[in-house]
């Protein structure tokens, strides 16, 4: 069941994601279930494997699930590529150098503890990952998988252990919630209403590449409104109104305003570096060549 529904996932997952700059983001999540998987098939063997093998297993998964959301962050041309080697890869070898450690012994390697040190850039580096996803659809979906990091690491923190479960409790629970967030995101796209295909890009992209990205691009788009006098605005879930700007009559407006040709050039423009022509197209459709000069 498990190689089945991760087959699903990788297959659906890949589809949303190709034509963007989220590819290195998707190889370290695919890897993490991947190992999570195999992580589990061990763990159900546990009196034939050493501890030290499982905790080094269930420590790389939450790793690479701390790859995954920080490359997010790093997701923008020409950079996208030069983030991983110089800040993903790195910070993976300080969080992983516990672990690492531990190999110092031989084999096979001994059960480790992280610090309170570790455990507070664990956490700075949990905050940053999942915070970059409130205010968008997929809040919820981060809850949980802030939950299930919680739990992969609470075997390895030495903090209240008589009232924790057992490493394998701690895990199952830590799957458990990793399969509400991976459930949640599935069930709400589907239920998502769209006004137009341009506020159905822009949706996709803050919830894809989060609210950190989201904002950047938003008040830059808003700027150019302005400046434009366009009368509109972008929010987190489409184009509004802009009631600070009177370029356009009460009178004269819809419920909802309409997407000009200089503002799909506008967001298109704004969006070259973390998406590729065809992942717009599977939204809007068939479209001239990109721009090449700023609006």
């Amino acid at each position: 069941m498990w190689l089945a529904g991760s087959i699903v996932l990788f297959w659906r997952s890949w589809r949303f994601i190709q034509g963007t700059t989220l590819e290195s983001a998707w190889r370290w999540g695919a890897s993490a279930w991947s190992v999570w998987g195999v992580a589990w098939a061990l763990e159900l063997n546990a009196s034939r494997i050493p501890a030290g093998v499982l905790d080094q297993l269930w420590y790389a998964v939450a790793l690479m699930l701390l790859a995954a959301l920080i490359s997010v962050l790093g997701a923008k041309r020409p950079g996208a590529r030069v983030w991983t080697w110089f800040v993903t890869v790195p910070m993976l070898l300080v969080l992983g150098w516990p672990a690492l450690f531990a190999w110092s012994q031989g084999w096979p390697p001994v059960r480790f503890r992280l610090m309170e040190p570790a455990l507070w850039a664990y956490a700075v580096v949990c905050i940053m990952g999942l915070g970059n996803y409130v205010g968008t659809r997929f809040l919820v979906s981060a809850f949980w998988m802030g939950v299930a990091l919680f739990w992969l690491v609470m075997p390895y923190s030495g903090w209240v252990p008589d009232m924790l479960p057992t490493p394998t409790g701690c895990r199952l629970r830590a799957t458990l919630c990793a399969g509400m967030a991976v459930i949640w995101p599935a069930t709400l796209a589907a239920s998502v209403p769209f006004l137009t295909p341009w506020d159905r890009v822009w949706v996709d992209f803050v919830n894809s590449f989060g609210i950190v990205w989201g904002r950047r691009l938003q008040d830059r788009f808003n700027d150019t409104s302005r400046q434009s006098k366009w009368g509109v605005k972008l929010d987190l879930y489409g184009l509004t109104w802009d009631d600070s700007q009177q370029t356009v009559p009460a009178a004269e407006r819809t419920k909802f305003p309409r997407w000009t040709p200089e503002m799909t050039t506008a967001l298109q423009w704004l969006l070259r570096r973390f998406v590729d022509q065809r992942w717009l197209e599977k939204r809007v459709g068939k479209m001239p060549d990109p721009v090449s000069t700023e609006p």
